[in-house]
């Protein structure tokens, strides 16, 4: 049954007793119904499930509110898809087996976290496991469950037991305020659809009473301790003794503070430079006009002017369409330069790629000069304003907000990022500007050394909160670098594969086989990559050990979205609980919803679990 869990909301034995709501009497008690209270008017609607061969059962107390008649009562059931027999009584199913049919997989998640392995249990402890699992199958309000009860039940398994401070905060009261949208906690049990359980509106009780309300605790808990620790039973461990005021104080000091952004003023205006322009502030580009090297940076005027000398023919001419002959060998070079045509190849391609004063027409070697210092002081001005920008970004690094990983390989590469830092953070409809969002774009920096340009972005990806990936048209050493690199720090990893971008050309894997052909949606391609196939989309934070994955968005306005939702924590999640035939541990996948994307997960691969963090924190030489 796909949407809200339906227990504590249509169960009699629930929260919401039929005689608080109002319901009419009609109909006489179902004699076989063991759990239902000593009340008249139940009846017995069949549920039908489209996906799956059985059929449930659910019991109502009275068949219709009052004034309500109940032809019309029986029609509001049918747009619900079940089926009304107010008369069926005889074959009726026990409430146990519904529940068990219900929530198959989700007790079993309750049993994995709180009741060990339960291969490993002796007779009598698998006694006690039968005892707490109809503890749990009977919960409602003529049997709660307190703490109390809870604890003695787990240590008869010889379990530890909870204190008041965790019971609360998960199970009773949940907080206001955590790490993510607790609206609703989403369990998707093995081979089941999607159940969305409710935050519980039950303000100063002291006890569990149905099992929509436990579940939406265990689920919660299972969402901390895969975003905190990575593991539920380490994390049990050591939040099971806190009290109250530690757990909200644990989990506030892991929250993002929007009020604190919000009350930022602005930081310090970047030295602006012209999209079109940006891409003269790239390595390539200091080639041209920058650092001298003996290969070719200082020589790339000198050719295109002796090409220009060489010109037979001294028809006006564009500067491009001279460089592509000389590129071509129509233009004789002198001797000394003719090897250097071909070392400087790459770089003229970026020039013309990038470059629109290219286009200029010249008519003598005068205009040729004039054209060419008007590029070179074109890159002048990137270059100074860039390494301004440079020490403006590293006066707000403690504050920093978003690192932006970019391939900076081609013109358009730059473009790209200058479009899209301008949709994300400065337009006038961006909720991001509310939070005064402070982001590094490697495009519109610079140092004097290529080193100390390397420095610059690893303490920029160290102290950004979060980062996002630039997909573009392919993969690079230095963005691919500085994605692992903040996934490794635990931190949120947004990559952008933009829908209806084009491959322009066939690509093959280094076996020869074809992954993409020319003309197919290359962002929906590399979704996929990043989201299903690629193993190292999910890292492991160094520090911790607990698995990160990347969250793998098909377009801008998505990406905004999520970068918002990160900082006023509300991200939504879903657990998915898999069981494995012949593992008794379930593989607990934790997935952002919007997505898709797995973000942490909790193998059921014995040996490497154990294996795994039984090491991972040993230190060396021990």
């Amino acid at each position: 049954m796909r949407g809200r869990f339906p227990w504590h909301k249509h169960n009699s034995t629930g929260s919401q007793s039929p005689a608080r709501k109002g319901w009419g009497v009609q109909g006489q008690q179902p004699a076989n119904a063991r759990s239902a209270p000593a009340l008249a008017g139940w009846a017995w609607i069949k549920v039908r499930n489209k996906d799956h061969p059985c059929t449930h059962w659910l019991a109502f107390a009275g068949l219709a509110p009052r004034g309500k008649p109940v032809d019309r009562f029986r029609r509001e059931i049918s747009t619900l898809n079940v089926a009304y027999n107010p008369k069926g009584y005889l074959d009726q199913p026990d409430r146990e087996s519904c529940v068990e049919t219900e929530s198959k997989g989700l007790l079993g998640l309750f049993e994995s976290v709180f009741a060990g392995r339960v291969e490993e249990l002796s007779e009598a402890e698998r006694t006690n496991l039968e005892r707490l699992k109809r503890a749990l199958l009977h919960l409602g309000e003529q049997h709660p469950l307190s703490r109390e009860r809870l604890n003695q039940l787990l240590h008869l398994l010889h379990q530890a037991g909870m204190s008041k401070g965790f019971f609360d905060y998960y199970f009773v009261n949940p907080p206001q305020e955590h790490l993510y949208d607790t609206s609703a906690i989403r369990l998707i049990p093995d081979g089941g659809e999607p159940i969305d359980v409710e935050i519980p509106q039950r303000a100063g009780s002291q006890v569990v009473t149905d099992i929509g309300q436990l579940l939406y605790g265990v689920g919660r808990f299972v969402y901390d301790a895969l975003l905190l620790y990575g593991n539920v039973r380490t994390a049990y461990r050591e939040l099971r003794r806190c009290t109250r005021k530690q757990l909200e104080e644990k989990f506030a000091a892991e929250a993002f503070d929007e009020t604190a952004m919000a009350r930022r003023l602005g930081a310090l205006k970047l030295e602006k430079i012209d999209a079109q322009d940006r891409y003269l502030v790239g390595e390539t580009a200091q080639g041209h006009f920058g650092r001298k090297t003996e290969d070719t940076g200082s020589r790339i005027e000198e050719i295109v002017l002796a090409g220009y000398r060489n010109w037979k023919s001294k028809q006006p001419i564009s500067i491009k369409q001279l460089v592509e002959k000389i590129q071509a060998g129509e233009i004789e070079l002198p001797k000394d330069m003719s090897p250097e045509r071909y070392r400087v190849q790459p770089r003229l391609d970026y020039l013309k790629a990038g470059e629109t004063r290219l286009e200029t027409v010249v008519s003598n070697e005068a205009e040729l000069e004039a054209a060419l210092a008007s590029l070179r002081n074109g890159w002048k001005k990137a270059w100074e304003r860039a390494r301004v920008n440079t020490d403006l970004f590293l006066s707000i690094a403690n504050e920093l907000d978003v690192y932006i990983a970019t391939s900076m390989r081609q013109p358009s590469d730059f473009q790209r990022v200058a479009e899209l830092c301008r949709f994300l953070f400065e337009d006038e409809s961006s909720p991001l500007q509310d939070l005064h969002v402070r982001w590094f774009d490697p495009t519109m920096s610079i140092a004097d050394d290529p080193h100390d340009k390397g420095l610059v972005e690893c303490l920029m990806v160290k102290m950004a909160k979060l980062l996002v990936y630039d997909g573009g048209v392919g993969d690079t050493f230095g963005k691919d670098a500085e994605a692992a690199m903040a996934l490794s720090q635990g931190k949120v990893v947004l990559i952008l594969c933009e829908e209806g971008l084009k491959a322009t050309h066939d690509s093959f894997d280094p076996f020869g086989n074809l992954v993409c052909r020319a003309g197919d949606d290359l962002g929906k391609k590399r979704q996929g990559i990043f989201r299903d196939l690629h193993p190292l989309s999910r890292l492991v934070n160094m520090k911790s050990g607990v698995v990160v994955g990347a969250i793998v968005c098909k377009n801008r306005a998505e990406l905004r979205d999520l970068i918002l939702r990160v900082f006023t924590n509300e991200m939504q999640y879903e657990l998915l609980v898999e069981s494995v035939p012949k593992k008794h541990i379930p593989y607990m996948r934790l997935r952002e919803r919007v997505t898709g994307c797995v973000v942490r997960l909790q193998t059921n691969y014995r040996m490497l679990a154990e294996t795994f963090w039984n090491y991972y924190h040993e230190k060396e030489g021990t």
